[in-house]
């Protein structure tokens, strides 16, 4: 018995140490990069979404990457789920945990495309706006009348009193269905830039260079999104430029209500909404 529990403690301990050295080799550390390609999969894909991670062996050959998923919503980041995902070496592993996915009324956000025709319940959405109190703060996917350069877009929406979190971007796929009027699963960037470990340090990416990280580690990024839909979403704005229809805005509520008489905004869908704790721009 002594021998069979030696035994299993030299294992144990003999897979720790390749697990480590697998990870925490390598320039930069393949743990750091896999850490920033799952981070920048889950930006890119979900909007409004951020996920830090730590990581921890686990199994044979495996790390466990978790975290805690942020969200802004008025002027507050606050904490609405928590993210786990297990690897072995580069290749995903088990069930994903991603308490947010699980809870979140996924029905009612999405973005209408500039060619919609039927944005009926944009309008009930613009009613619940105005039923809500003064005294809070919302979070808006706001679908654009057309496609716009970010510039154009940050130019429509200067000295208005919410912030812009996040930006749809066309891909191609949006609209290839007939009779197809919105988006539910968009490809996009965050406002805040996302970072990645580089030979020679954090480097800052734009939309475009982080698509091309996220195919050049497919293994890790399609445990998220699918390889094909970042290849044709990098395609598309290497031919077309980086094509925004849609923005995440965050807010006062009475700010949001004003986006109804502005030409530019197609529709609007209602995310989450919070007492008041919004800092004066």
């Amino acid at each position: 018995m002594g021998t069979v529990f030696g035994m299993l403690l030299l294992l144990s301990v003999l897979n720790s140490i390749l697990t480590s050295l697998y990870y925490t080799t390598g320039s930069p550390m393949r743990q750091s990069v896999y850490s920033d390609v799952l981070k920048s999969a889950l930006a890119v894909s979900r909007p409004n979404i951020e996920v830090s991670l730590s990581s921890a062996p686990t199994n044979i050959l495996a790390t466990r990457f978790f975290g805690t998923i942020t969200k802004q919503i008025g002027s507050e980041s606050e904490t609405v789920g928590t993210y786990s995902q297990t690897f072995r070496l580069n290749q995903w592993i088990g069930t994903r945990v991603d308490t947010y996915l699980d809870t979140q009324n996924r029905t009612n956000l999405f973005f209408y495309l500039p060619s919609a025709t039927e944005t009926v319940r944009s309008s009930n959405e613009w009613s619940r706006l105005e039923k809500l109190p003064e005294g809070t703060v919302a979070e808006a996917y706001v679908s654009l009348d057309n496609y716009y350069e970010q510039s154009d877009v940050l130019s429509k929406f200067d000295g208005k009193e919410m912030d812009l979190v996040w930006y749809a971007v066309r891909t191609a796929v949006e609209g290839s269905e007939i009779g197809e009027q919105a988006v539910w699963n968009p490809l996009g960037f965050p406002t805040i830039p996302l970072y990645h470990h580089e030979k020679n340090g954090l480097q800052t990416d734009d939309y475009k260079q982080t698509l091309q990280l996220l195919l050049e580690y497919k293994s890790i990024t399609r445990s998220v999104v699918s390889t094909k839909l970042v290849k044709d979403a990098l395609g598309y704005a290497d031919d077309n430029g980086v094509q925004i229809y849609g923005v995440v805005a965050t807010g006062p509520v009475r700010e949001l209500l004003k986006l109804q008489e502005v030409s530019f905004v197609r529709a609007i869908r209602i995310g989450e909404v919070r007492l008041w704790n919004w800092n004066q721009k």
